[in-house]
């Protein structure tokens, strides 16, 4: 276009032109937009024809020349959010990915929280050199296969990629497939654990990847403390790999039904009545019925005491135990000791679910709130250190570590939150059972809260029931569900 030369960008009502041309001393784009803070030349045909005028030039004939700048400060400013706007569209067009290039960053960030999770769980299981290895290797198969099926899209997730909740499932499944002897209530016990990444799982990676996660994409690294891993695992591609290598597993019942009855402080003559039942109706619990049944063999075995536990207390002997155990338990539910020296959270997210109102909160005591400081501490705050905070201005990384570190400043607590310490374990223990044994011979059941009243059966519906719920992390119809289908098995045996 002749007669224009090329600038910046108009930008007037978002205007694109970079074609300007000079009218009448003012800087004119190709659309009649008008650059306000240019710099303009007094140059009217008076002034050049005049030779001088007030103030001008002493030579005659010699026009009266004199610079006015429009707004040399608003012109500054332009240039510089230009600049600025032009800088960060680099920035986002170089760092951050989108598209297939993100499925790539992000199967790429998920393997590094996988090992960082691996590498946690082998330390506490104190694995040895052939099992850690034999462990890393079956994980990595896992991983493996799960990316193939991201890959080809055949995995039972809203997009039929990889989310995060994988990342939960695969260390679960090598310890079954290993046939380490541990229970799905103690995996869940164990990730509550900063040191495991689950929650806000973006804090442990490299700054040089976070930083390439689009702000709207970081939703897709925040796992969730409550999972449910029984959906998890009936999924289709979780199924098909246990149909493999993990169905003939089987689990041994006897310790995990034994520590449950004791945390509900239930009469220990359920255990023998239990054993028979399993032994007559020839019972397993195993993960080869899971296939068909759908049930996990934990949340079965619990189903069955539940079951049990209604016959033993609905014979006639036993019908005024009901009663004294139901409020020898309200007695002893929210005791110190049950909080402090039981390694399990479980009696704390008994109370975040079922007691955490306003008027429970306010009641609560000093030695109760840094029990809840210490399981916030180490379970729910993510581990944020200075050599993963991203550098970008587009995080509020530096408040969120500022927050991190002040929670012992709000709340003074006079617990060290050292869980991992053997001697403290140990020592713990063994206050336990001292605990325990007091409240077995204890006899007097009255509170002074609660008054004694007799019950109904369903109330062990209710306890256990809150109990289970929380142990396993399922729901009312899961456990419903496995009490209805375990019944009508057991009825036509």
């Amino acid at each position: 276009m002749s007669g224009y030369t090329r600038g910046h960008i108009c930008g007037v009502d978002n205007c694109p032109s970079r074609l300007w041309k000079r009218v009448d001393g003012r800087n004119v784009c190709q659309y009649g937009h008008i650059n306000e803070h240019d710099i303009e030349i007094n140059d009217d045909d008076e002034m050049m024809a005049g030779g001088g005028g007030n103030g001008g030039s002493s030579m005659p004939g010699v026009g009266d020349f004199s610079r006015r700048l429009g707004n040399v400060a608003g012109l500054t400013t332009s240039q510089a959010v230009l600049n600025k706007v032009q800088q960060l569209s680099s920035e986002k067009n170089s760092s951050r990915k989108y598209g297939e290039d993100f499925k790539k960053l992000q199967a790429r960030c998920y393997q590094i929280i996988l090992a960082k999770n691996t590498k946690f769980i082998i330390n506490k299981l104190n694995l040895s050199p052939i099992q850690e290895e034999c462990y890393i290797k079956i994980v990595m198969t896992i991983w493996c296969k799960i990316l193939d099926a991201s890959i080809n899209r055949r995995l039972d997730t809203k997009h039929k990629y990889v989310d995060i909740s994988y990342l939960q499932i695969i260390n679960y499944l090598a310890i079954i497939q290993m046939n380490i002897p541990m229970y799905l209530s103690d995996y869940i016990n164990l990730t509550y654990n900063n040191g495991f990444n689950l929650e806000r799982t973006e804090y442990c990676l490299p700054k040089r990847l976070r930083i390439q996660i689009p702000i709207s994409q970081l939703s897709s690294f925040h796992g969730h403390l409550n999972l449910n891993y029984f959906n998890k695992l009936n999924s289709r591609f979780i199924t098909t790999y246990m149909k493999k290598f993990i169905k003939e597993t089987e689990i041994n019942y006897y310790p995990f039904l034994l520590r449950t009855i004791l945390n509900l402080f239930l009469p220990i003559e359920i255990c023998k009545m239990y054993k028979n039942c399993v032994d007559f109706f020839k019972i397993k619990f195993t993960f080869n019925e899971m296939m068909i049944t759908h049930i996990h063999p934990e949340l079965k075995m619990l189903a069955l005491l539940i079951i049990i536990t209604k016959i033993y207390f609905s014979q006639k002997e036993n019908s005024n135990n009901l009663t004294n155990w139901y409020h020898k338990y309200l007695k002893y539910k929210n005791s110190n000791e049950l909080f402090t020296l039981n390694s399990s959270f479980i009696h704390m997210k008994k109370v975040i679910y079922y007691e955490s109102t306003f008027e429970h909160i306010y009641n609560w005591d000093q030695s109760f709130v840094d029990e809840f400081i210490q399981f916030y501490e180490t379970s729910i705050l993510p581990n944020i250190s200075v050599f993963n905070i991203a550098s970008s201005n587009e995080y509020s990384d530096r408040n969120k570590l500022k927050i991190a570190k002040s929670i012992k400043d709000l709340f003074k607590s006079s617990i060290d939150p050292q869980r991992d310490d053997v001697e403290v374990i140990e020592q713990n223990q063994s206050e336990y059972m001292e605990f325990l044994i007091k409240v077995y011979n204890d006899t007097d059941v009255t509170n002074e809260t609660t008054e004694i009243e007799e019950i109904d059966i369903t109330k062990i519906d209710s306890v256990l029931g809150e109990h289970i719920l929380c142990l396993l992390q399922c729901n009312q119809m899961q456990l419903s569900g496995s009490i209805k289908q375990l019944t009508k098995q057991l009825s036509h045996t």
